[in-house]
């Protein structure tokens, strides 16, 4: 699979993209097919170093994208294959108020994120959301969530 990995912090010329292998869901993960994803001005502030938290080295960037659930752990419940799913910045943030901590576990600059093909997730975690199961619910999806939002959406 290709991933793109954050190597220089500076500008996009410090994007690359690499192969790995397609990873495999532990016991509480979930491997999602990414479908697309969107680079925004979040992504160009961790790249520029002005956004608030200091990205993880070698980082895959991008927190915005959905995908489709293609594999399960054993112990996963909260989802099936098949099911579109949406990701967001605070992964760890489910419900009620966002703590420090919280804040810390942001999907593309501490947590891998979604410039990716697959990307894999633990069930446990709320940064996604369920989004409809036909690939015309996913197509909507994406349509609404990339013009709600005015943002450009990445095809890989």
């Amino acid at each position: 699979m290709k991933a793109y990995h954050i190597e220089k912090l500076g500008d996009v010329g410090g994007l690359v993209v690499r192969e790995h292998d397609v990873p495999s869901p532990g016991p509480h993960e979930v491997l999602i097919q990414v479908r697309a994803r969107s680079f925004n001005r979040r992504e160009l502030m961790i790249l520029h170093r002005t956004y608030p938290l200091p990205s993880k080295p070698d980082v895959i960037p991008v927190s915005d994208g959905v995908g489709e659930v293609i594999a399960l752990g054993e112990r996963v419940s909260r989802v099936a294959v098949g099911d579109r799913v949406a990701g967001n910045y605070f992964a760890g943030w489910k419900e009620g108020k966002l703590t420090w901590e919280l804040m810390n576990q942001q999907l593309g600059c501490i947590l891998d994120g979604m410039l990716t093909e697959y990307a894999l997730w633990g069930d446990g975690s709320g940064k996604w959301g369920r989004c409809g199961r036909s690939r015309s619910d996913l197509l909507a999806f994406e349509r609404r969530w990339s013009h709600s939002t005015r943002l450009s959406v990445l095809i890989m």
